[in-house]
C-alpha cells in the first residue's frame, strides 16, 4: 500500500481519507468541514455524537469502525477510526456485476440485524455505506445521521430497511436479497420475526423499496446539476463544467472535456471513441434523466460532463467505442430494456437509445422515464 494519503470519499459536508496516523499506523479520518456558517456551529455536535455512537456499538459487538480521537482543526473538526482492513463498499461489490461472495448476504443481515436490535436508527443507510473486508465480513460505517432509541420504533426500522433494500434491490439478485433479509430477521425480537416473517409482509416491503428507489432518486435529481457527491464543479476559462465523480480517469481531463462540450470534435469521431455530446437546448434536463437511468442500474449512457453555462449548455456522456444511435425493433437487447424498465416501474423505452457494437442497447439523451400509473 503507497504511504500517500487518499480520498475514500468526499462530499459537501463531510470527507473521508484514509492516511498514516501518527504512529506510522493507518487511520481512517472522516472531517466535518459544514459549507455556511449555521451549519459549521453544529460540526461539534455531529462528531462528538457519531464518535459516541461509534463506541457504543463497537462495545455492543455491532461490527463498527473503532473511534479513535476527535479533534478540531482549522477547517473543522475530524474524526479518526480505525480502518476495516481491505474495505470495499458493498455498492462497488454490486456495481462490478459479479457475483457476491460466499456467505456475505447472510452476514450483512446479521450486521445490520444486529444494530436495529440494539436501537439504532442509521438514517442513510445504503449500498455505500456498508463495507466488506478482506475476510468477507460486513460492516456498517457513516453513522452522521444515526441515533440510537430504545427501543427503536418499529416506522425508523422500516424505513432503513426500505431504503437499504431500495438501493440494492435493482442490482442484487433476488436470491442474495431473500438471504439478507433472513439474517437480519434472526437477530430481531421474537414478534417482529413472526410479523415479517409473512409473504405478503415481503412482497409489501419489496414493493415499497421499489416505490421508494423511484422517489429518492427524483427527489435527488438536482444532484446531477450542482456540486454533489454525484459531481465535482470545474471552471475552464469562461465555461463552468460539472464532472461526473466516477468519471474514468483518462476522461476526467476537465481542460480536455471543455473542448469537447464546445463540439470542435465531429459526432461520428466522437461516437467511434463511445461519447456522445448533446448540444441541444434542454441538455441538462435529459443529462439528468440520463443519470437517474444510470442510478436505476439500467443499461444506460453514462454521463462524463456538463456544461451549464446558460447560452452554451452541453452535455457529454461515454459509453462502448464505436455506438450508433438506435430505434426499437423487437430485438432480445431491446425486450431486455423493456423488462428492466417494467421492473423500475416504467414505460418502454421509445426514444434516446444507442447500440453497442455487442448488440446491446443503452438509454441516452431524449431517453423518456415514465412511470407507468398503478392500477
Amino acid at each position: 500500500m503507497s504511504s500517500s494519503p487518499r480520498w475514500l470519499k468526499r462530499g459537501l459536508h463531510r470527507d473521508v481519507e484514509l492516511r498514516p496516523g501518527a504512529d506510522g499506523a493507518w487511520v481512517v479520518v472522516k472531517h466535518y468541514r459544514s459549507r455556511g456558517a449555521l451549519r459549521r456551529l453544529g460540526d461539534r455536535r455531529r462528531a462528538a455524537r457519531e464518535e459516541a455512537l461509534l463506541a457504543g456499538l463497537h462495545a455492543a459487538g455491532v461490527r463498527v469502525p473503532r473511534p479513535l480521537a476527535l479533534e478540531r482543526d482549522r477547517e473543522g473538526w475530524r474524526l479518526a477510526m480505525e480502518p476495516v482492513e481491505g474495505a470495499r463498499t458493498l455498492a462497488e461489490l454490486l456495481e462490478a456485476g459479479s457475483p457476491l461472495p460466499a456467505g456475505l448476504a447472510r452476514d450483512l443481515g446479521s450486521a445490520v440485524g444486529r444494530a436495529h436490535a440494539v436501537g439504532l436508527r442509521h438514517g442513510d443507510l445504503h449500498a455505500g455505506n456498508l463495507l466488506v473486508d478482506v475476510r468477507g465480513e460486513g460492516w456498517l460505517v457513516d453513522l452522521a445521521a444515526a441515533r440510537h432509541t430504545d427501543p427503536l420504533e418499529e416506522r425508523r426500522l422500516r424505513e432503513d430497511l426500505v431504503a437499504l433494500l431500495a438501493d440494492a434491490i435493482e442490482r442484487a439478485p433476488r436470491a442474495e436479497l431473500a438471504r439478507f433479509v433472513a439474517a437480519w430477521l434472526a437477530e430481531q425480537p421474537a414478534a417482529r420475526r413472526r410479523r415479517w416473517r409473512e409473504p405478503a409482509e415481503r412482497r409489501a416491503l419489496a414493493a415499497e423499496a421499489r416505490r421508494h428507489r423511484r422517489r429518492s432518486l427524483r427527489r435527488h435529481a438536482d444532484r446531477w446539476t450542482r456540486a454533489s457527491g454525484l459531481c465535482a464543479a470545474h471552471a475552464v476559462g469562461d465555461a463552468r463544467l460539472l464532472v461526473a465523480r466516477d468519471a474514468p480517469p483518462h476522461l476526467a481531463d476537465a481542460s480536455e472535456l471543455a473542448t469537447l462540450l464546445a463540439g470542435e470534435e465531429p459526432a461520428s469521431a466522437l461516437e467511434a471513441r463511445g461519447l456522445v455530446l448533446d448540444a441541444e437546448r434542454g441538455a441538462a434536463a435529459r443529462w439528468t434523466r440520463v443519470g437517474i437511468a444510470r442510478q436505476h442500474a439500467l443499461p444506460a449512457l453514462a454521463p462524463l460532463a456538463l456544461r451549464t453555462d446558460p447560452d452554451a449548455e452541453a452535455a457529454l456522456y461515454h459509453g462502448p467505442p464505436g455506438l450508433r444511435p438506435a430505434v426499437p425493433d423487437g430485438s432480445d437487447a431491446a425486450r431486455a430494456l423493456d423488462r428492466a424498465l417494467a421492473l423500475r416501474g416504467y414505460a418502454p423505452a421509445e426514444r434516446g437509445l444507442w447500440r453497442a457494437p455487442d448488440g446491446g442497447l443503452r438509454l441516452g439523451p431524449g431517453c423518456a422515464l415514465e412511470e407507468v400509473p398503478r392500477g
